[in-house]
C-alpha cells in the first residue's frame, strides 16, 4: 500500500494545553471551502471536515468515511473533501468508489499528481492496468519528490508482474537498487519489492543479496529476517 494513503499533507497539528493534538485544515483547504460557501457559510462544513480529518489521522478510517460520505455530496466541488473521502475508501479497499473520488479530484485540478500512486493502485486492484500505465507515465513526467515517485514505481512494477511481465517489473525496480548515501524507508520499500520479484522469478541468489542489503540497514524491516532464513541466510 502506498505510504501516501496513510498520511495527509494539508494538515496543521496543534497541541492544546492538555496535550491533545487537534488536527486543523491548512489555509489552502480553508480557502477551498470559503470559495464555495463564503467565509461564514463554510464554517459548518469545515468543522465536519476537520472532525473527519482528525479521525483519519488517528487511523479511524471507517469513522472518517461515515462523516465524509454525505459531506462529499454537499461539498462536491471541494477537492480536499473528495480527496480525503477517496483515501478512506482506499483504506477500506472500496476500489471502484475510491477511483470515482480520486478521478473527480483530477478533473478539478489536472496538475495535481499527489494521489497518482494511490489511484494507480486502485486501478491495479480492479485489473485496469492501462490506466496504471497512464498514471505512472504522468507521475514520472512530473518528476515529483523521490518518495512519491517511489510509490508510483512500486505500484507500476506490481501491475507489470500481475500481467505476467515479471522481467519488465524487475528491470523497473533494478534502476533504483543502488544504495544512496542516506537510506530512507522508501528506498527499503523499493528494494523489498525488487527482492520479492527476484525470488518469484527464481533468481534466489540476487533476491538474497537485495534482502541482505535491506537487513544491513534495518533487519526488522517487514519480514526481511524471515525471508532471508527461507533463502538460506
Amino acid at each position: 500500500m502506498p505510504a501516501r494513503a496513510q498520511k495527509r499533507a494539508r494538515t496543521d497539528v496543534k497541541v492544546s494545553r492538555g496535550g491533545t493534538k487537534a488536527v486543523k485544515a491548512m489555509s489552502p483547504v480553508v480557502s477551498e471551502f470559503e470559495k464555495s460557501f463564503g467565509s461564514t457559510g463554510s464554517a459548518k462544513y469545515l468543522r465536519r471536515y476537520e472532525v473527519a480529518l482528525q479521525a483519519f489521522e488517528e487511523h479511524r478510517y471507517t469513522e472518517a468515511r461515515i462523516i465524509l460520505t454525505p459531506l462529499a455530496r454537499e461539498c462536491s466541488d471541494v477537492g480536499a473533501v473528495r480527496e480525503l473521502h477517496a483515501l478512506c475508501l482506499y483504506r477500506e479497499e472500496s476500489w471502484h468508489k475510491a477511483i470515482i473520488e480520486f478521478e473527480a479530484v483530477i478533473e478539478m485540478d489536472s496538475t495535481n499528481i499527489f494521489n497518482h500512486a494511490v489511484l494507480a493502485d486502485c486501478h491495479r486492484a480492479v485489473g485496469e492496468h492501462d490506466r496504471v500505465d497512464e498514471l505512472w507515465t504522468a507521475l514520472r513526467a512530473a518528476s515529483p519528490n523521490p518518495e512519491l515517485l517511489a510509490e508510483g514505481r512500486i505500484v507500476y512494477a506490481g501491475s507489470l508482474a500481475e500481467r505476467g511481465h515479471v522481467e519488465d517489473a524487475i528491470l523497473v525496480m533494478t534502476k533504483v537498487a543502488a544504495a544512496p548515501k542516506k537510506v530512507r524507508e522508501y528506498h527499503m520499500r523499493e528494494w523489498y519489492v525488487l527482492a520479492n520479484l527476484l525470488d518469484k522469478s527464481g533468481d534466489v541468489v540476487k533476491a538474497r543479496k537485495v534482502f541482505e542489503q535491506i537487513a544491513a540497514v534495518d533487519v526488522a524491516f517487514a519480514d526481511v529476517a524471515e525471508r532471508l532464513s527461507t533463502l538460506g541466510y
